[in-house]
């Protein structure tokens, strides 16, 4: 929490009715002194009329007192400037007569939430950021509107000033996007490998930064890729395209195909591969399952697996790899070991 933040308003309000004990006052009292001038000019004019009043029970005629404080002030804005104080002004409403004290004191209260609201609003903004666990998925929705799954294993994070200009959001991992559109601005994505620019799009991505390969796949609508690295050439895609980067060269090719399935279907539990190598799949269940999964011999690795399986066991996904590839599978210090079977 922040220094200017730290005391709740119980605390000081008990101040300013001078209620509190001397350990208390000399909280509030080191508070003060780390706040700006007219901060603690505000806090000591309520404190200073509120004893005035206090017992003598008053009705506070607000809107007169407004008139009176204007009136009798060089300036008084509505809303506390962050700039040196310029005096008090207790001295030129001392005279007020008893409501008019209380409602002063009022209006001085009014004027100190919101210099504590305009403090709050220019503290610097800090970045946004959600994650989740390997088999979690997250729903999130942007101040934008857009709606994005967060997959398995993932960090998305918002930097300051997403509504301000460009909308940026930067993924470590896998994600389902639904980008609200707005002609004005530009939705970028970016990953450890890619910067993909979207507009008003349905689409997936899949970019972590300790995997060498990402992928884009277009649900609807249209984005343009670019590496990061290698090739900087912008490829653009449109629905029913996937844009594969691979670390070996650096770029990024396009293709058609003819079902997404293996790309979403993660997103309502399923479990769909096709005609992928055994090592790429080793991965996708070390992020489903959060279990390490080795796979013992190079050209096992290599070879290719097509399954779909409905919200699968981990059981359930080696028995089918072991059947289909001829592999055996054991488990060794928490972590599974594919090798092919014996002859």
């Amino acid at each position: 929490m922040n220094e200017r933040d730290e005391l709740d308003w119980t605390l000081i309000g008990r101040y300013l009715h001078g209620e509190c004990d001397d350990a208390e006052a000399e909280r509030v009292r080191a508070w003060l002194d780390r706040q700006p001038p007219e901060g603690r000019g505000l806090l000591e004019d309520a404190r200073w009329l509120l004893r005035q009043v206090d017992g003598l029970g008053a009705e506070a005629d607000v809107e007169g007192a407004w008139r009176d404080v204007e009136a009798s002030l060089d300036e008084a804005p509505p809303l506390p400037a962050r700039r040196r104080a310029q005096g008090r002004p207790l001295r030129r409403i001392r005279a007020l007569p008893v409501p008019r004290l209380a409602a002063a004191a009022v209006v001085v209260l009014i004027g100190l939430g919101a210099w504590v609201l305009a403090e709050r609003l220019a503290e610097p903004e800090t970045a946004a950021a959600w994650t989740t666990a390997a088999g979690e998925t997250r729903d999130i929705r942007l101040e934008d509107g857009t709606s994005i799954v967060l997959g398995y294993d993932s960090r998305l994070e918002v930097p300051p000033g997403f509504n301000d200009g460009r909308r940026e959001v930067r993924l470590d991992g896998m994600a389902f996007l639904d980008v609200a559109p707005d002609p004005s601005r530009t939705f970028v994505i970016r990953t450890a490998h890619l910067d993909i620019e979207v507009r008003g799009t349905r689409l997936g991505v899949s970019g972590y930064a300790r995997e060498p390969d990402a992928y884009v796949v277009v649900e609807t609508g249209e984005v343009a890729v670019r590496a990061l690295d290698g090739s900087r050439e912008t490829l653009l895609l449109r629905s029913g395209q996937v844009g594969r980067y691979r670390d070996d060269d650096g770029r990024v090719t396009r293709e058609r195909v003819e079902r997404l399935d293996p790309f979403l279907a993660w997103r309502d539990g399923r479990l769909v591969v096709r005609d992928e190598p055994l090592a790429s799949v080793a991965r996708r269940l070390e992020r489903r399952y959060g279990v390490a999964v080795a796979v013992q011999d190079s050209t096992l690795a290599r070879r290719r697996i097509t399954a779909a399986l409905e919200d699968p066991a981990l059981e359930e996904v080696l028995d089918v790899i072991s059947l289909a590839l001829d592999a055996t599978y054991t488990r060794a210090d928490g972590a599974i070991l594919i090798a092919p079977s014996e002859p």
